[in-house]
């Protein structure tokens, strides 16, 4: 009886251990995998820092080299200062341009009695054209060259009579001349030189070269005498007669001179404006038979307008 009872006591306080200990045993792997866990997430931290100081120590990009973007945001800057500091009238630029023309161009009256003497008519018209030029600015003095070209719509007609009159030997000598001129100008160009003084927004300049223009002529000139007696020895019968005269059309290309001066505004850096006066003068040409020398030549005021860059 006392052995059956020591067993039962004896399960009483060994079964309720078993499922303790059980419970005991789980918490000890899993406390186990913890502790793995834990070292892989250090090994983790410590290559992640091991980067973090490697990216750290890289040595920076060497002075005076720089990356390709910082390159070309320096290239912009430079340019775009370089385009603001530079002086103004340093530039190459393209323009039009329109006027108005005036001139008195001269023909001569023919025959001997009426050397030297020349008629001239009014030259009127209107042109229309196009420059290209460049121009040099150091401080304020500012030189440069230009090409211009114009269609000119520019026409001439002179008419104009002279008399000359004398006596001897008992006759009357009267001399007539009649002159009739006409003349067009369909284009001109010129080559031009341009030197003045400046500010940051004007431009006062004076201007000079060669120019060319085509000149299609048309021109009739006579001399007419009358001869009339008032004396006993006389010897006229009052009749008229021809004695000089001269009819030419031709169509040249005519080598002369222009000079003038100037004065340009600027709107914007690459826009201006501007207005100009122009003195133009041909070569003499002669008329025959016996004519004079005269000189073709106008003036012209024009308005431009200019584009730099």
């Amino acid at each position: 009886m006392r052995i059956f009872g020591l067993i039962v006591t004896v399960l009483f306080f060994v079964l309720p251990l078993a499922p303790a200990q059980a419970s005991l045993d789980a918490v000890l792997a899993r406390l186990e995998k913890l502790e793995q866990e834990n070292a892989a997430l250090k090994r983790r931290v410590a290559a992640l820092e091991g980067r973090a100081v490697a990216a750290t120590a890289a040595p920076a990009p060497a002075a005076g080299i720089a990356s390709p973007a910082h390159e070309a945001d320096e290239t912009l800057y430079t340019a775009s200062l370089a385009a603001e500091t530079a002086p103004r009238w340093s530039r190459t630029y393209i323009g039009l341009q329109g006027g108005i023309t005036r001139g008195e161009p001269e023909y001569p009256f023919l025959g001997d009695e009426f050397g030297g003497d020349t008629f001239s008519g009014e030259l009127r018209g209107e042109s229309f054209g196009a420059q290209i030029g460049q121009t040099w600015q150091s401080g304020p003095f500012v030189v440069g060259v230009e090409l211009q070209a114009r269609n000119e719509d520019v026409t001439s007609e002179a008419r104009a009579i002279s008399d000359y009159t004398f006596t001897a030997n008992d006759d009357f000598y009267e001399y007539r001349a009649v002159g009739v001129g006409t003349a067009e100008v369909p284009w001109s160009a010129a080559a031009k030189g341009r030197a003045g003084l400046a500010t940051d927004s004007a431009f006062v300049y004076a201007t000079a070269g060669v120019t060319a223009a085509k000149l299609d002529e048309s021109y009739e000139s006579l001399t007419l005498e009358t001869i009339t007696a008032i004396g006993p020895g006389g010897t006229g019968d009052g009749s008229t007669l021809v004695i000089h005269g001269a009819l030419e059309e031709t169509s040249s290309i005519q080598i002369g001179l222009i000079a003038g001066f100037g004065f340009e505004y600027a709107l914007t850096r690459n826009l201006s404006i501007g207005a100009e006066y122009e003195y133009t003068r041909l070569g003499e040409r002669s008329f025959s038979p016996a004519g004079a020398d005269t000189v073709f030549d106008w003036h012209t005021a024009t308005a431009r307008l200019n584009v730099s860059f």
